[in-house]
């Protein structure tokens, strides 16, 4: 038999009997290039039986009858009785994460794809993503345990909504399982902001005409990424844009064609 490739242990043991003088049995693998031997495994006498129990890496397992001689004297066979083959893995899957959420770079808010493949000799059988608090459940199955790949590799795309995760510097991984339990994790962090801005306006309520250019401040706040500038329009005029989180607007007289003769102006709606 020829189990598939992998790094991890088989145990085999079998029965044989070997006829036909000047014969011996032997219980061979080979382990990648490296080549082993357990001789006189079932014993050099005609008819004999025995047994071996065998640790080891291995991709073939095979079993011989040699001559011991140049010649020897008369046709030999040999019978296997029983053959039990144990397969373990000890390697964990390998995933490869993708789509706009994991190569993000800056702030983000939202909702976001993300995706990833994930592969194994024993195959995937559970995944998942995990941003924050937040678990999203990926593909997976029940193991087949007729084959050694007992799972299918995953490849998977789905959205996650980093508005339930929190704010700030947030880890983001991606995990897998194989048939044999072991897992992998591959990880980062994004910085996420989901807090609208706000903005405050403060100054005189009210003015007289004759009472020259009064100002209103502009107050912005945000959440963790911070304010890059303000967009500020006087009675509908275009916008203009102030760096920074705080400013000065100055409105008065020649703005409004305000007139002496005028009562009080009420600054609040501006």
């Amino acid at each position: 038999p020829s189990p598939p490739p992998s790094t991890a242990a088989a145990a085999a043991a079998a029965a044989a009997a070997a006829q036909g003088a000047g014969y011996y049995t032997s219980f061979n693998w080979d382990n990648g290039g490296t080549t082993g031997q357990l001789p006189n495994s079932f014993g050099q006498n005609p008819g004999a039986t025995g047994c071996c129990l065998q640790n080891f890496a291995s991709q073939t397992l095979s079993w011989a009858m040699t001559c011991r001689y140049s010649t020897c004297s008369s046709p030999a066979s040999m019978s296997i009785g029983q053959l039990t083959v144990t397969l373990s893995e000890a390697q964990a899957p390998a995933i490869t994460g993708g789509r706009a959420l994991w190569s993000s770079s800056g702030w983000v808010r939202g909702t976001w794809p993300i995706g990833f493949g994930a592969t194994d000799p024993s195959g995937v059988c559970s995944s998942a993503v995990v941003l924050g608090s937040q678990t999203v459940t990926g593909p997976g199955a029940a193991p087949d345990q007729s084959g050694y790949q007992q799972c299918p590799n995953q490849l998977w795309v789905t959205n996650i909504d980093t508005a339930a995760s929190g704010n700030g510097n947030v880890g983001l991984g991606i995990r897998a399982y194989n048939a044999a339990g072991n897992g992998a994790l591959i990880a980062r962090n994004v910085s996420v902001d989901n807090t609208p801005p706000s903005v405050r306006l403060s100054g005189p309520a009210f003015a007289y005409a004759n009472a020259g250019v009064q100002y209103v401040n502009v107050t912005a706040a945000a959440g963790p990424s911070g304010v890059a500038g303000i967009n500020c329009s006087v009675d509908g005029g275009a916008y203009q844009y102030y760096p920074g989180s705080a400013t000065s607007i100055g409105v008065g007289d020649v703005d409004r064609g305000w007139r002496t003769r005028d009562p009080p102006y009420d600054l609040r709606g501006l």
